[in-house]
């Protein structure tokens, strides 16, 4: 029940020495930590700027496909129009040609 107390060691000046030495580089570990972490922080910045960039090309060629495509699709509907009428035009120059060329075909 009864412990004796003990007396704290004293400290002495090589034991502070030594514990102001451990913090001075405790303190420097911190501080090397906390530039790299602002250093990573600065790069993955810089890194998501250009992914942004580089996503902003694609969604641009993404709309120039889709333009293109709308380009593709209605060059398509006006030829085929045109070659329905030029077929047309031709069925009619045939016959009117065979109608007053006694049935005989162009030479």
């Amino acid at each position: 029940m009864n412990e004796p107390v003990t007396e704290p060691t004293p400290l002495t000046e090589d034991r502070l020495v030594a514990i102001e030495q451990r913090l001075k580089q405790g303190t420097e570990r911190i501080d090397a930590l906390t530039r790299d972490v602002h250093e990573n922080t600065r790069v993955t910045q810089e890194v998501h700027a250009l992914t942004q960039e580089i996503r902003d090309l694609f969604e641009m060629g993404k709309t120039g496909m889709r333009v293109l495509n709308w380009i593709g699709r209605a060059v398509t509907r006006i030829v085929r129009w045109v070659g329905w009428m030029a077929g047309a035009g031709l069925a009619i120059w045939a016959a009117l040609y065979a109608l007053f060329h006694g049935g005989m075909p162009p030479k």
